[in-house]
């Protein structure tokens, strides 16, 4: 699909001081839409061009939108990978993390 839109002539010259007006029209769509959880990671990086996941975690942040991040990400970052049997509340004690209780 594609959209179309009129913005105002004080905003696409702000805009364009930094960034190419339309690229930051779609970083902020797909920003707004990982925040609804109506996109993923990956799926930014592949239609922003972005083979490096750090640089969708700065555009979210730049957009002020916090990563969607749970246990197995938790997990697979802290070098337990794909072990699908450690034991949540075994990971929480180990690593002095926040129950949800």
């Amino acid at each position: 699909m594609q959209i179309t839109f009129e913005v105002p002539d004080h905003i696409a010259l702000e805009t364009a001081a930094t960034k190419d007006p339309s690229r930051f029209a779609l970083e902020a769509f797909l920003a707004e839409a990982y925040r609804r959880r109506l996109t993923s990671e990956s799926e930014m990086a592949r239609l922003l061009g972005y083979d490096y996941r750090p640089n969708i975690h700065g555009l979210l942040a730049e957009f002020g939108v916090c990563q969607q991040y749970n246990l197995w990400d938790l997990q697979h970052d802290m070098g337990l990978g794909e072990d699908n049997n450690a034991d949540p509340d075994e990971i929480h004690q180990r690593y002095d993390l926040p129950t949800g209780s």
